[in-house]
């Protein structure tokens, strides 16, 4: 339960939306509640279209975004949409626009420095492909195949243990794919 959706409630509701779809799809099987957080949203998207407020909600979905990451691109583009279609007295009202126009711009530089890791994302891909081929999803993990998995997994955690912190931020998404396997 999500309690009492107000027009306050939207970067609460943006942040779960945000987490449930940063999961692997295998992991977003296993919810089984998302109906809640669907039906908040159109409450929440009701509540925002009778009272007026879809400023409001623009300035929700962008506050929400907080620190740009990779994993953050649906949220920015969410965000976007949502600006681009109000109405243009309604754009004036957006007073974190310029977080928008930020977010855009680092998701970008973030976007060309992950293009500048080829090598190593290559590496880290031919790993995940080896895994997938033994597992498509983190599901299909047995006890008979997980020992063929395990020393896939250590490579993908040493190649990016290998990497400047700043890189290894970069390569976030290869971490949790080998740690939502290695829960499994």
């Amino acid at each position: 339960n999500l309690g009492e959706i107000t027009v306050e409630s939207g970067s609460i509701l943006y942040s779960l939306r945000d987490r449930y779809e940063s999961l692997p799809e295998a992991s977003k099987q296993l919810v089984t509640n998302i109906s809640v957080l669907e039906e908040a949203e159109e409450l929440y998207a009701k509540l925002i279209e009778e009272t007026g407020e879809k400023a409001r909600q623009v300035i929700e979905m962008i506050e929400a975004i907080g620190e740009v990451t990779l994993d953050k691109e649906a949220a920015i583009l969410r965000a976007r949409e949502a600006y681009d279609a109000l109405e243009e007295n309604i754009k004036a009202e957006i007073s974190n626009y310029d977080k928008l126009l930020a977010a855009e711009e680092a998701l970008e530089l973030l976007k060309q420095q992950l293009d500048g890791m080829g090598e190593i994302t290559s590496q880290l891909d031919e790993i995940v492909a080896q895994i997938h081929a033994i597992a498509a999803d983190d599901t299909q993990v047995t006890a008979q195949n997980a020992p063929a998995i395990a020393p896939l997994l250590n490579q993908l955690s040493q190649l990016i243990s290998a990497q400047t912190p700043e890189d290894q931020a970069l390569l976030a998404s290869y971490s949790r794919m080998a740690d939502v396997y290695r829960i499994t």
